[in-house]
C-alpha cells in the first residue's frame, strides 16, 4: 500500500502540527507549537505507521482518506 509522503517528517505525533520549523536536522524534530522532540526518523516511521492505518480503514469502510492541505 503506498502512503502519501507530503509533510511525513514535518507533522507533530501529538498535535498534528505541520511546519518545516519542525525539522530542525536532519536527525532532530521539535514541534513549535507543542514543543513535543523526538528523533526525526521515529517520528517519519509513526507517521507513515499512522497513515497506513487510516488508508486501511477507509479502504474498509469503502471511503477516501481526506487529503492535506
Amino acid at each position: 500500500m503506498a502512503v502519501p509522503a507530503h509533510y511525513i517528517s514535518q507533522t507533530c505525533l501529538c498535535c498534528g502540527h505541520v511546519s518545516r520549523e519542525n525539522r530542525k536536522t536532519q536527525a532532530i524534530f521539535e514541534c513549535v507549537g507543542y514543543n513535543y522532540a523526538n528523533n526525526a526518523d521515529v517520528v517519519g516511521s509513526i507517521n507513515v505507521l499512522e497513515r497506513g492505518h487510516r488508508l486501511l480503514a477507509c479502504e474498509v469502510r469503502g471511503t477516501t482518506m481526506p487529503t492535506a492541505t
